[in-house]
């Protein structure tokens, strides 16, 4: 968000009140969000670089029985074009129809539902209330879904689902809009141009047959969540379930945390507002007010920001609880009133709670830079060993900080331990790149449950994963456990093999040039290439059958996909 020239700018983008505005209702219901601040006034010393800054954790909670939540509208875009890898799943559509199923049977007949289908957009997708009979013909569009064209129209179905939810009426728009994509990220285009962020996109890829990195780009443009649709098995993984969940139950919209320092010292300021993806602004006339945008909150959701003041006397630090002050605003219920809220200040010192908090989210939001800046330097070339090693070591030095350890000796960091291994773990096997940006997008829009109780077992560098790197295993972080599901290493090592010749083969199918160019009439040409597909989709079903019957009986394959070539012809024959 741009910061304004002048006062009167500033103090409208801040929520200071004005004539023109009428009285906000105000609650006080048991049902309502929670806010709290706490300011760690003995942590001028923990980090050098940050001697002068005084860290203020602002938390807000949304309530878990808050049972009017706010009515939605969604679109689904779904990409049903003909995908050429042969790593697409076989049952790619059954997939989709179980999918939309889910999405389906969480909204009510106050929520509407929208489907566009790419390659084939037609005119006549509108929002549909999902009553009981809007459901059905929901999924009866959905079944009707073939496979169909090789066209990725992707961008021009979000553009239009876009467009959808922009043509609704003002009352209308008072129900929260989502967009939700289902591909397999193969639109290049969608990387060249700039998504409309008026609307979160919730995107999913399929498995092994998908561009995480497209994906990644389209939700984290528009502050949604990327995660991957199902996982080795071909079952739904709990990390979307989990986000659909989330979509459906929206308690508070437009939700915005005002904090002012009202103080008379001229040198106390803030000075920064760690808000990830959430746009955060600081008043730069006294930078003395702030506020962070927050959006929506589901019930039982909690989002949590790192305020900085500057120059804070030591003589301030008991009176801070008097001159700070936060509230928050937000739209609640079927009719989206809104509805504002005090919160209350803490002081924070080592060894109590508040301070533990404060230290764990400072090390939460350190994480998060350390994984998107190895993302930047790496995701283009690969996740190498050297990339795994960089993210372990800084891991290991942010854990070695004073916050750190005042964060693990309170357990408070022991879930982001354990992902920050598993990360690890999926890199050195080379196929981490969808786990590490399903991670930082979920760590980013705060999709996080709750802490465990108990301690992280991890103790050393870890070499190998214990759970899949394809976003089970986050899946089920986000759902609420840890998840962690034990697997054998041999398991590994057969799954490392059926990948490389998988990936050997697709490369084969994709490059698949016409046949007979020129001499077959249009018909004839299409067939040969049909024949050609499948003849090339056998031979690479037989040669990974044989390569794991190999590897049962003890023969274990070493061979690189570029040299797999003379071996494949040895299977065949």
């Amino acid at each position: 968000m741009p910061v304004q020239d002048t006062a009167t700018e500033n103090a409208a983008q801040l929520g200071e009140p004005s004539n023109s505005q009428s009285p906000m209702r105000t609650t006080t219901a048991e049902n309502t969000l929670q806010l709290t601040a706490y300011a760690k006034v003995d942590a001028t010393h923990a980090w050098p670089e940050w001697r002068a800054n005084l860290p203020v954790l602002v938390h807000v909670v949304a309530p878990q029985d808050m049972l009017d939540r706010i009515p939605i509208d969604v679109v689904a875009v779904l990409d049903v074009g003909y995908s050429h890898g042969a790593l697409a799943p076989a049952n790619r559509m059954c997939l989709l129809n179980r999918a939309m199923d889910f999405v389906i049977r969480k909204l009510n007949s106050q929520d509407r539902l929208a489907i566009i289908a790419t390659p084939k957009i037609g005119e006549e997708e509108t929002l549909m209330a999902m009553t009981s009979d809007g459901q059905r013909k929901a999924m009866s569009r959905v079944k009707a879904l073939a496979a169909s064209g090789d066209n990725k129209l992707v961008l021009k179905a979000l553009t239009k689902a876009g467009a959808i939810l922009d043509g609704r009426t003002e009352e209308e728009k008072k129900k929260e809009g989502f967009i939700i994509l289902i591909s397999d990220g193969e639109d290049s285009s969608i990387c060249l141009e700039t998504l409309n962020p008026m609307y979160p996109v919730h995107a999913f890829g399929f498995r092994d047959a998908h561009n995480a990195g497209q994906m990644h780009h389209i939700a984290k443009s528009t502050s949604g969540t990327y995660c991957v649709l199902n996982d080795e098995h071909d079952q739904i993984t709990e990390a979307y379930t989990a986000c659909i969940v989330s979509i459906a139950s929206v308690v508070a919209a437009r939700t915005k945390i005002y904090i002012s320092y009202t103080g008379r010292e001229a040198t106390t300021t803030f000075s920064d507002i760690k808000s990830g993806t959430f746009k955060s602004l600081i008043d730069n006339v006294d930078r003395k007010r702030g506020s962070i945008n927050v959006g929506t909150l589901q019930a039982g959701a909690a989002r949590s920001f790192i305020v900085y003041m500057h120059g804070v006397e030591e003589k301030e630090h008991d009176e801070l609880a008097k001159l700070l002050s936060v509230r928050v605003e937000s739209y609640a219920g079927l009719r989206a009133e809104e509805r504002e809220k005090a919160g209350e200040v803490v002081i924070a010192r080592k060894g109590v709670d508040g301070s533990r908090k404060v230290a764990a989210e400072i090390v939460r939001i350190k994480a998060v830079e350390i994984v998107g800046g190895i993302l930047d330097r790496y995701s283009g070339n690969g996740l190498t060993g050297a990339a795994a090693d960089e993210l372990w070591q800084k891991w290991i030095n942010l854990k070695s900080t004073e916050y750190g350890r005042e964060a693990s000796d309170s357990c408070l960091t022991a879930r982001l331990d354990a992902e920050m291994e598993e990360m690890v773990a999926t890199m050195r096997q080379g196929s981490g790149l969808s786990y590490m940006v399903s991670w930082h997008s979920r760590q980013s829009l705060q999709h996080l449950p709750p802490q465990p109780e108990a301690k992280a077992k991890a103790k050393g560098p870890p070499s190998m994963p214990d759970a899949s790197a394809w976003g089970v295993l986050d899946a089920s972080v986000i759902a609420g456990g840890c998840g962690r599901g034990k697997r054998k290493r041999e398991h590994y090592t057969e799954m490392e093999m059926i990948e490389r010749r998988m990936a050997y083969w697709s490369t084969v199918l994709c490059g698949l040039p016409p046949m007979h160019k020129g001499d077959c009439p249009g018909h004839a040409a299409m067939l040969s290439q049909e024949v050609s597909r499948k003849s090339i989709l056998q031979a690479m079903y037989k040669d990974v059958f044989l390569a794991v019957a190999m590897n049962t009986s003890g023969s274990k394959s070493t061979e690189c996909p570029c040299c797999l070539g003379a071996a494949n012809k040895r299977h065949l024959d």
